[in-house]
């Protein structure tokens, strides 16, 4: 699977439309993973793409 930027993200998985908070809500998300797991706060895209797929969820 190809790595994802926070736009290509919210074009897949949201609702086609990167809104102005997502930015800052992913560098949240982040934060707060990193910070959870103890590790160096690091945007990396392999985060980007664990944010989003926490942020944009499915109902099944």
């Amino acid at each position: 699977m190809p790595r994802s930027t926070s736009g290509t993200s919210a074009r897949t998985q949201g609702d086609g439309e990167l809104r102005a908070y997502l930015p800052g809500t992913v560098c949240k998300l982040a934060g707060s993973i990193c910070a959870y797991l103890g590790i160096e706060p690091e945007l990396t895209p392999e985060m980007i793409d664990r944010v989003m797929a926490l942020y944009f969820t499915r109902e099944f």
